[in-house]
């Protein structure tokens, strides 16, 4: 049976726009999908906690916290595609590619009603 995963280019493209957290959501799917789903949780904890360590690594000699950022998600991703991706998917050259639309929805609609929140907030 050939496995379902989301793209090695889909990872990378939205670890880069949106974050490694979703990257790393998105990686653990796929490694669910191949029956290692504890080592999945480790890649959802670790892209929680990736920017913040990037930025306590970073803050010494990069003090725009935009740029900060923006580095972090580049090299999350980059992480999560070239080095793990080729580590854990190396033997998987045939798979079906799982539409990427039902986590992406998921995704914005938390971090506008988050955003939301924080704007209601804010006013009060």
């Amino acid at each position: 049976m050939t496995p379902r995963f989301y793209s090695k280019w889909t990872i990378f493209g939205l670890t880069l726009i949106l974050s490694p957290f979703f990257g790393g959501i998105l990686f653990s799917y796929n490694l669910r999908e191949i029956g290692k789903w504890k080592l999945g949780v480790l890649f959802v904890i670790i892209g929680m906690f990736w920017t913040v360590i990037f930025k306590k690594i970073t803050n010494g000699f990069i003090h725009d916290y935009f740029l900060q950022y923006i580095l972090s998600n580049i090299v999350g991703s980059l992480l999560l595609t070239f080095l793990f991706w080729d580590i854990y998917f190396i033997g998987y050259e045939a798979y079906e590619i799982k539409p990427v639309w039902k986590p992406l929805i998921i995704f914005v609609s938390i971090c506008a009603a988050l955003l939301l929140f924080q704007i209601y907030a804010s006013k009060h």
